[in-house]
């Protein structure tokens, strides 16, 4: 027979089918499916069960608790010290238990959730999943906060007084996380002035819910990251001027090597993403459990997988966060214990794919290292990106039918996007510039809708997605009104209806026919504060505009 775990010929053992020196990777591989076994126990009739009523019950003596001490207290205030006190709570219950056999049960669940949101069945909800990685999220982070010294070293499996501890911890998080979300929205919507409803009652409108179901569809549908040319001209052009998805992505690979000590190559290399991702096996374990020595053996440079692993180890975390939150722990996927890493191959993949999109974004960089500077090679990317979803956008015009500008390179007709100069019939002067000299800035994407008649000026607007509730309200209307971005579109939309016959005939449309001119803001992902308020001209996301487009053409 062979170690399971380091292929080393053994005889049986007390260890079944590994060897003494890989006894660990068993008790991982027991903890990943007694965890994942709890988790799944915990979702039948949560409400009604036995764990979830004791959890009401203490929870409405901590809060009874909490008026009598802080009669003065804020709705908020009170709200923090509960959540303080939740957290004291888990913490008792989790402290009987071995710290890597609860964090190998985290990794259980956000596997089995991010397995579950890749294919949902009809009567499953996604959100219900988003919700249950949260649990898991906000478990892992503070496991990995508390002091080892506190954990009697318990199995996971064995019972305490009775009861699953690692199940009451899991209904815990689900109030905690239910009680920070409404927190959040309490800031700005003043819903509730009762603690126990926070803590128990879901609070949202049907607004609400339309938009939160729009941001879901954005991250699950079509990205423009994603999309291919299928205009073979107009693609090498795009290849001449480096503006292909894998050149830009090739133009920051030294850079992130060097401020990360790792390559886009290495990161799927070492894990055998393709592979990983493909792997059929008879292994029934909810997660991979392998030695390191393993990846090693593959070819691979010591100080390179180590880099590798360090960059994903939620054990590295300390080292790279002087304060972790739960999204610091959400990017990774990988344990170390020993000579061992433990990971979740759907949850590693997804997040080696998060971090590639998001380096060449440019976005949430020093949620891998708060070292990590936004440097001008990564601006640069930046700036290429802008334009390969104008270009792309352009494409997807064009093939619905829509006319747009072209121009004549190597003897070839290529689409326009980004244009910086419409040159007035009568004078030659670009209807960009004002008569002060002052450039309107570009027109990201131009195009005549045949059908109804309009001239279409399509800004492109690729910001940093919110991060919280409290972000989407704030943040996403700043990044409009700091960059005065529609003020901007306006202006641009005033010369185009002041010039529209020399618009027109740049576009390549016919100049006879009368056209209205409208501008539309796109967003890559949902803005919150378009959604809700009136910006004065019509916005849609990257998805929500393809859809439309294909559909009406």
């Amino acid at each position: 027979m062979q170690c399971y775990f380091c292929g080393k010929r053994i005889h049986s053992s007390q260890y079944g089918l590994v060897c003494k020196q890989c006894e660990v990777g068993s008790f991982l591989a027991r903890a990943s499916e007694s965890g994942l076994e709890q988790w799944l126990q915990s979702l039948l009739n949560p409400v009604d069960n036995f764990t979830w009523t004791n959890v009401k019950k203490r929870i409405s003596i901590l809060i009874k608790d909490i008026k009598e001490k802080h009669p003065l207290m804020s709705l908020l205030e009170q709200a923090k010290e509960l959540d303080h006190l939740i957290i004291k709570e888990i913490k008792t219950v989790l402290s009987y238990y071995h710290k890597e056999d609860l964090i190998t049960a985290t990794l259980s669940i956000k596997e089995a959730c991010r397995i579950k949101m890749l294919d949902l069945k009809e009567d499953e909800d996604l959100w219900s999943y988003q919700n249950e990685y949260s649990v898991a999220i906000l478990l892992q982070r503070e496991i990995m906060m508390f002091n080892d010294e506190m954990f009697l070293g318990a199995s996971i499996e064995e019972k305490d007084q009775g009861y699953y501890g690692f199940i009451t911890a899991i209904v815990y998080a689900r109030v905690l996380v239910l009680l920070r979300d409404n927190c959040e929205k309490y800031k700005i919507l003043k819903h509730t002035e009762d603690l126990m409803e926070m803590s128990f009652k879901f609070h949202e409108d049907q607004t609400m819910a339309d938009f939160f179901n729009r941001y879901m569809k954005d991250g699950t549908g079509e990205k423009p990251e994603d999309l291919r040319f299928e205009d073979k001209d107009l693609f090498n052009d795009l290849n001449k001027r480096g503006l292909t998805y894998a050149q830009i992505k090739e133009s920051i690979a030294k850079e992130v090597n060097r401020q990360f000590g790792v390559s886009f190559d290495e990161l799927n290399k070492i894990f055998n993403i393709k592979d990983l991702f493909l792997e059929k096996t008879d292994d029934k374990l909810p997660l991979k459990i392998i030695r390191k020595e393993k990846l090693l053996k593959e070819g691979f440079n010591i100080d390179n997988v180590m880099q590798v692993i360090n960059l994903f180890s939620i054990n590295k975390i300390p080292s790279r966060i002087s304060y972790p939150v739960d999204s610091h722990y959400e990017l990774r996927s990988i344990y170390e214990v020993g000579d061992f890493i433990v990971f979740g191959k759907i949850d590693l993949i997804q997040n080696i794919s998060i971090f590639e999109k998001l380096i060449i974004s440019g976005h949430f960089l020093t949620m891998y290292d708060e070292r990590v500077k936004l440097s001008s090679v990564i601006r640069k990317a930046q700036n290429k990106l802008s334009s390969l979803f104008a270009f792309k956008l352009t494409e997807v015009l064009k093939q619905s039918k829509y006319i747009v500008p072209t121009e004549i390179k190597s003897g070839k007709k290529i689409v326009r996007a980004e244009i910086d100069t419409i040159l007035n019939y009568n004078n030659k002067k670009s209807i960009l510039k004002q008569k002060d000299g002052k450039n309107l800035g570009d027109i990201d994407v131009l195009a005549i809708n045949p059908i109804s008649n309009e001239v279409i000026l399509y800004e492109l607007k690729f910001f940093k997605p919110a991060s919280s509730f409290r972000e989407m309200v704030y943040s996403d209307k700043r990044r409009l009104v700091k960059d005065e971005v529609v003020k901007k579109m306006m202006n641009r939309q005033n010369a185009v209806e002041e010039h529209i016959d020399s618009v027109v005939a740049f576009i390549g449309g016919d100049t006879d026919k009368k056209y209205s001119v409208r501008s539309i803001l796109v967003t890559i992902r949902s803005n919150y504060f378009c959604y809700f308020e009136d910006i004065g001209i019509d916005s849609v996301t990257w998805n929500e505009l393809l859809e439309e487009i294909r559909t009406n053409h």
